[in-house]
């Protein structure tokens, strides 16, 4: 379990944060960050994570961020943040068609998942 303690409210930060708890971010180890280029191309379980330019309004703080969990296996629909949906934020209809301000910037599993 990863503790709450000292979290904030920037969904942003976790790619830097789970770090301190086993995690690794496959967008920034090979050969796995070259597969990388899409959420569908996710494991299963993995902690989603994507910058929005969306600024915080509760703390000011420029991007939010959103996080979600890859539900189902790579190439197969499933996330989940506060909703489940069969499309990542970032590849809905919607931001298909108008483009979307979510970016992919980790892909968190735990270390022992990547084979390190």
């Amino acid at each position: 379990s990863v503790p709450t303690t000292g979290a904030d409210i920037a969904a942003l930060s976790a790619k830097d944060r789970l770090k301190d708890f086993g995690f690794v971010n496959l967008l920034e180890t090979e050969p796995y960050k070259s597969q990388m280029n899409s959420p569908s191309n996710a494991p299963k379980g993995a902690i989603l994570v994507f910058s929005s330019g969306i600024r915080c309004r509760a703390t000011n703080i420029k991007d939010c961020g959103h996080i979600e969990i890859k539900t189902n296996d790579p190439g197969k629909p499933g996330y989940v943040s506060d909703y489940y949906s069969p499309d990542a934020i970032n590849e809905t209809a919607g931001s298909r068609k108008t483009g979307s301000p979510f970016k992919l910037v980790g892909v968190m599993i735990k270390k022992d998942m990547a084979g390190k």
